[in-house]
């Protein structure tokens, strides 16, 4: 029995993952080919935690081939979601190394130019372009920590990376934010397959858990088919469940 003189005591505990490090000088991702059950369509959502290794650099986040979608931290230190010929690019303010673990969430339902982009739960979302089309999701290949050449490598901690394209939710509807993130600002469980939050599985889906090797962030527990490293990835030192 839980006495009410014990509740000031409790802490909630979050959900426990780990993260990888991508150090910007020879580690990324690539799927080789399209994703597995890849089709275009005007809806996405993407969620990630991100504590950056770098200021004023270029960080290459997420990117299908041709710049079709794209998510990266450009030298302003600002995270965008950038699709098509100026379809869609909604950006942050400035995201500085000391501000340490971030959540990043975002959805979009281009049919009706609606976009929503929370940092750790707090609204920010510049809006360059939310134009009434179907994004071309559908390309040859797709990478994450650098474009699929290894340009634009990524310096940074990620975990727990999220993205669903043809899915939405509204993220002004905090119970929907609570999906992906705690009101105490940490992970939360998404499902072994990551279908916790819509009822389906994303397309990508990667995620590490305690005692998994880093190798294993490169095997999608979504629906798109797995990614192959190049160069090492490691553990990294922290993760935002501490």
């Amino acid at each position: 029995m839980i006495w009410p003189a014990m509740l000031g005591t409790l802490k909630l505990k979050s959900f426990q993952v780990d993260a990888v490090t991508f150090d910007g000088s020879n580690d990324w991702t690539t799927r080789g080919a399209d994703l597995s059950g890849n089709a275009d369509s005007k809806l996405g959502i993407a969620s990630f935690w991100a504590k950056w290794g770098q200021d004023g650099g270029y960080d290459r986040i997420q990117y299908s081939q041709g710049d079709k979608f794209t998510i990266l931290r450009e030298a302003a230190n600002k995270v965008r979601f950038y699709a098509g010929v100026d379809l869609l690019d909604i950006n942050t303010s400035a995201i500085l190394v000391a501000a340490g673990w971030k959540h990043y969430l975002a959805s979009w339902s281009l049919a009706t130019s609606t976009t929503h982009l929370y940092v750790s739960d707090v609204s920010d979302n510049t809006v360059v372009q939310a134009v009434n089309s179907n994004l071309d999701y559908t390309v040859v290949d797709h990478s994450i920590g650098a474009d699929t050449a290894g340009a634009g490598k990524m310096t940074a901690d990620i975990a727990e990376f999220y993205l669903a394209f043809g899915q939405y939710l509204d993220f002004s509807v905090e119970a929907n934010r609570r999906k992906f993130i705690s009101s105490n600002l940490k992970p939360v469980d998404l499902s072994p397959d990551g279908s916790g939050p819509t009822g389906t599985s994303p397309i990508i889906y990667f995620s590490v858990r305690p005692g998994d090797a880093a190798t294993v962030f490169a095997t999608n527990k979504g629906t798109g088919g797995n990614f192959s490293i190049t160069g090492a990835l490691a553990l990294a030192a922290t993760s935002p469940s501490d």
